[in-house]
């Protein structure tokens, strides 16, 4: 059986990368014989043994996460993933995967919650940011993702495509007045070229502002 033998395989090999990309292949195998359980283990190990932000920690997770969802049983994805983070709480790819399935079943306040924590032990991190901004507009929480965004341009001031996406995010929190004034600045001062121009004009016809 060809389990068995990546089996073998796997506690033969000395080189822990090539070791856990066949620990990997034999959960697919598993998983695709329909030996759930056996896979769900075998892809913990994998992400216990996983670098963090590496394409096998995001592989692992992705194939737990399906798993669950070829059940269509969501709630029991997000108990799973809650004793995993038990486990290992420093990884951040399980904590945003955990957001992704609060918000699957309705649970905003627990999505943002977790993304706060995240963000809290990495107030750096532009993608974590962006991923919770993408959230809370998915939630329709606009005033949350103005904050944040506000939070990504003060520290790269001169990013226009911020810039403008901040202006999108006021008009969407209902605040049109704040929205033309991030419009404006992306015009303001300085050589302005054609495709900023542009951009501005629909902005404002967007919002629906005459000019």
């Amino acid at each position: 059986e060809a389990t068995s033998f990546l089996q073998g395989l796997i506690e033969r090999t000395k080189d822990a990368y090539v070791r856990v990309v066949r620990r990997l292949r034999m959960a697919d195998l598993l998983s695709q014989s329909g030996q759930q359980s056996q896979a769900l283990e075998a892809y913990e190990q994998c992400l216990g043994d996983a670098a963090q932000d590496s394409w096998v920690e995001a592989e692992a997770l992705a194939q737990i996460a399906q798993v669950f969802r070829r059940k269509d049983d969501v709630n029991g994805l997000k108990s799973r993933l809650a004793k995993l983070a038990e486990k290992h709480p420093q990884r951040a790819a399980l904590t945003q995967l955990r957001a992704v399935v609060a918000v699957d079943l309705d649970e905003g306040d627990e999505a943002r919650a977790l993304y706060v924590r995240l963000l809290e032990v990495n107030p750096g991190k532009v993608e974590l940011r962006t991923a919770f901004i993408e959230m809370l507009v998915k939630l329709q929480r606009f005033d949350d993702a103005v904050t944040q965004c506000q939070e990504l341009l003060a520290r790269s001031p001169q990013d226009k495509e911020l810039r403008a996406q901040l202006a999108t995010l006021l008009y969407q929190a209902k605040r049109p007045g704040e929205a033309a004034a991030e419009v404006k600045l992306l015009v303001d001062g300085g050589k302005v070229d054609e495709f900023e121009l542009q951009r501005a004009a629909r902005l404002y016809e967007g919002f629906g502002f005459r000019k």
